[in-house]
């Protein structure tokens, strides 16, 4: 919740960010532990952890019935390459 977007190395066991059982542990299971670890990421394979958080400020029109509210998450690559990619391709 505090932190957005997280990486670690890919290990079979971490498969819920907020760990196995997050309703019967009082907290700091997952995500945060396994940072606390330090494990190098560089030559590995990793995942890649992000989260969406919105906040709804209830409104008169919101009752019943409440609209739709998105949240999305787009990632674009900025510097991946040195240059485009497709100059080279040949022309029709």
């Amino acid at each position: 919740m505090y932190k957005h977007l997280w990486v670690t190395p890919y290990a079979p066991a971490e498969l819920y960010p907020a760990g196995w059982f997050p309703n019967q542990h009082a907290g700091g299971d997952g995500l945060p532990q396994w940072t606390m670890a330090d494990r190098a990421i560089d030559n590995e394979d990793i995942v890649l952890w992000h989260t969406l958080n919105y906040h709804h400020w209830p409104r008169p029109e919101d009752w019943p019935v409440q609209p739709v509210v998105y949240a999305s998450f787009h990632w674009m690559p900025d510097g991946f390459f040195d240059e485009n990619p497709t100059l080279d391709l040949p022309h029709r």
